[in-house]
């Protein structure tokens, strides 16, 4: 299996791109999803839409369509009103060395995993997330984060320098 961000998509291996081919073929324009699983194993192709994933501190998942080559099916599952709504860990892990706001995004995933998030999986559940961060005292520093990674310009040093 690969996860991928679709800026990925031409840096794949030419087999793994026909994968990805056919399931646009299936599904439609690509360009509106932010990540892309591919199952090599079941030749089945998930894309993942994202609320806010270029300026989200954790990217909350709104829609993934499962496209089916095998079959040439597609579904599409709808994640807006979840009670426990999936959020990507780690999105740095995803995308190119160069990628604009990567640096940020590491050190974000840092400072979580300092404090005891298990990001490993680089999913999870916000509501678990937002409630361990109250828990722990940690919800003033997370807003600090999500605020500085909204930010474009690069001048500001992160949060965590500034908390110390």
């Amino acid at each position: 299996m690969s996860l991928i961000h679709r800026s990925l998509i031409p840096k794949l291996h030419p087999i793994l791109r026909i994968y990805v081919g056919c399931a646009e073929m299936l599904f439609g324009d690509i360009h509106s999803v932010d990540m892309i699983k591919i199952h090599k194993q079941s030749g089945k192709v998930s894309l993942m839409k994202y609320d806010g994933f270029k300026g989200k501190a954790l990217p909350e998942l709104h829609e993934r369509i499962k496209v089916n080559l095998r079959q040439q099916e597609v579904d599409v599952f709808d994640h807006h009103s979840t009670v426990k709504q999936q959020i990507l860990f780690c999105k740095e892990r995803f995308v190119s060395m160069n990628y604009q706001g990567r640096e940020k995004w590491e050190a974000f995933s840092r400072w979580l995993e300092s404090k005891g998030v298990d990001v490993e999986a680089g999913y999870g559940v916000k509501q678990d997330l937002l409630m361990f961060l109250e828990i722990n005292g940690f919800t003033d520093e997370y807003s600090k984060w999500e605020e500085w990674l909204q930010h474009t310009g690069g001048n500001q040093k992160n949060p965590d320098s500034a908390i110390r």
